[in-house]
């Protein structure tokens, strides 16, 4: 990602986005998840298998709750700032670029 694109997510007090009609976990989501912006999205696909826990480290919306879960959120902004600072450590912990060339070593040594 970079480094201004970084920047100009990070200013925003939230980033309300959705994972595509094909219910993707598509890559801005572990991008704004990383900078420390409250991420308000629908489920992806396997969003348990990847650590994604409703309004633990995500604001979970759906096109029926959105304005509504918004509004909680931006009246209790401390709350959203702590969903995104555990969004934040599940992205070092378990999504980083380093924990992915492990991964793919892991991988490739499997099939060698």
């Amino acid at each position: 990602m970079g480094e201004e694109y970084a920047e100009a997510i990070a200013r925003c007090k939230f980033f309300p986005t959705g994972c595509s009609v094909y219910n993707y976990a598509v890559t801005k989501l572990f991008e704004v998840m990383g900078t420390g912006t409250p991420l308000a999205s629908d489920a992806p696909a396997g969003a348990e298998e990847l650590g994604f826990v409703k309004d633990h480290n995500y604001i979970h919306i759906t096109s029926d709750t959105f304005k509504e879960k918004l509004e909680y959120y931006v009246e209790n902004y401390s709350e959203a700032q702590k969903i995104a600072v555990n969004a934040r450590k599940l992205m070092e912990t378990r999504h980083s670029s380093q924990i992915r060339a492990k991964e793919l070593l892991g991988y490739l040594e499997e099939l060698y």
